[in-house]
């Protein structure tokens, strides 16, 4: 693990939160069943991370467990694809926190993740500069964590979601097109389940994570020229500190859930593939005894977000 975090450190640039977030602005409103508060973070100078933190509205005396959800399009359409999971965690009695970390939802440059968007521009800067998105967007994730630990009322630890809404490219569709034709292929999403593995080998109060929807390994980037990624989640060097499967096995013994992970050409990869390809998880987990606690999926489970709570409970 100690290993890993220095390797990705190298790798992603600066990921440990500068200054304490300051909170810029809040409004809160209450129905009968829930408490929603509209957050505004300055996590550090001139860039704001908008939230929306909800709960129950039950007279409880215990801290809440807090389930932490983020995806690459943001709150608003994480809300609109997965109302039950979020109803699911709150009538658990969890608190729920959905963040528009840099780039994504409010804050983002728009949907489009193609060579000539803004996203793909910005991207590029970054890296230029020594930095990657990916990496500001851990530190923007630890800056969310560091100002829910100051809130009375929530638990220290905390679960993670990183989810991916894109659909998936059929196998029987040609990867190949010409620049510039009409294509009916999709981009993935995978930098958020990228990112709560990374957030979690980087924070050890992280109490459970699951993600889907991220790559089976960076090795399969290397399969074919064409590549359906957005270019923030593409990390120069990542081969050269470990793939997906090594931050997983870093995590052992906490639960882990992954489903759907996909290619690089935004394609689900076959069970038996994948169970090769996180050979090195499923061993960390079973050498330490705790086989029960991690979980490969190549398909979305109808319970993965009770899993969640459960593991909050527990």
């Amino acid at each position: 693990r100690t290993i890993l975090r220095e390797g990705w450190s190298r790798l992603l640039g600066l990921i440990t939160p500068a200054t304490n977030p300051i909170v810029k602005s809040v409004d809160r409103e209450e129905t009968n069943d829930v408490v929603v508060e509209r957050i505004v973070l300055e996590v550090e100078p001139g860039i704001i991370i908008p939230l929306v933190v909800m709960q129950a509205r039950d007279e409880r005396s215990d801290p809440l467990p807090v389930v932490i959800a983020v995806a690459d399009l943001g709150k608003q359409k994480f809300l609109a694809a997965r109302p039950d999971a979020v109803s699911t965690w709150l009538e658990a009695g969890c608190a729920v926190c959905l963040p528009d970390l840099r780039g994504t939802g409010e804050t983002g440059a728009g949907s489009s993740h193609g060579p000539r968007s803004t996203g793909t521009t910005l991207s590029c800067r970054d890296q230029v500069l020594g930095q990657t998105l990916l990496g500001s967007r851990l530190r923007d994730l630890r800056s969310v964590l560091l100002f829910l630990r100051t809130r009375k009322g929530l638990e220290k630890k905390v679960a993670l979601w990183g989810d991916s809404l894109a659909t998936l490219n059929p196998p029987e569709r040609s990867e190949v097109v010409p620049y510039g034709v009409d294509n009916p292929n999709v981009q993935a999403e995978p930098s958020s389940g990228l990112l709560v593995l990374l957030t979690a080998l980087f924070e050890d109060h992280v109490n459970a994570i699951y993600a889907r929807g991220t790559f089976a390994s960076f090795r399969s980037l290397l399969d074919s020229q064409f590549l359906y990624v957005p270019h923030d989640s593409v990390v120069p060097g990542a081969l050269t500190v470990g793939d997906v499967a090594d931050i997983a096995a870093a995590l052992v013994p906490r639960p882990l859930r992954v489903e759907c992970p996909v290619d690089g050409s935004n394609r689900g990869v076959p069970i038996d593939e994948v169970a090769e390809t996180f050979a090195p998880a499923s061993q960390a987990y079973r050498m330490a005894n705790a086989s029960e606690q991690f979980s490969l999926n190549v398909t979305g489970q109808d319970d993965s977000a009770l899993w969640l709570a459960d593991q909050m409970k527990r």
